[in-house]
């Protein structure tokens, strides 16, 4: 049998969903399927505007924190390190072993680091002229 591959303009939901089972059937022959559990953290103002927010998951035993931010106007106040303490106690509430996230040298691993993230990985030259850096902590 001969496949055909090629690039399609268009990705059908009925294609995603065939994907996204036979991945999911493939993966319980080796491990325990587990649904991942959404994380928001949300800092508000005296006004009750948005000063910064975390969105992150649990599964797996794991916490991904997937976005850090802080609003411009509210920055070196500890905002983001309370943001990322809240997320954390939430992680091992939720029985999580360690935290793990990406950012850029451009972002914040210095800032991760003070709060005891390690480096376990480096995409050099991503994107051109910076880097990706894979972070863990122990929870």
């Amino acid at each position: 049998m001969h496949e055909t591959v090629c690039i399609e303009a268009v990705r059908p939901d009925s294609l995603l969903e065939r994907v996204k089972t036979e991945m999911r059937r493939h993966t319980e022959s080796h491990v325990h399927w587990e649904q991942y559990a959404e994380l928001t953290v949300v800092a508000r103002n005296a006004a009750g505007e948005v000063a910064g927010a975390l969105f992150g998951e649990t599964g797996r035993g794991w916490l991904h924190l997937s976005v850090v931010w802080v609003d411009e106007a509210s920055r070196g106040k500890g905002l983001g390190r309370e943001l990322v303490a809240v997320a954390e106690a939430e992680g091992r509430r939720r029985n999580c072993s360690g935290v793990y996230l990406d950012t850029f040298s451009y972002q914040g691993p210095g800032f991760y680091e003070k709060l005891g993230y390690e480096v376990f990985g480096v995409l050099e030259d991503y994107p051109p002229g910076h880097k990706r850096f894979y972070m863990r902590k122990a929870l």
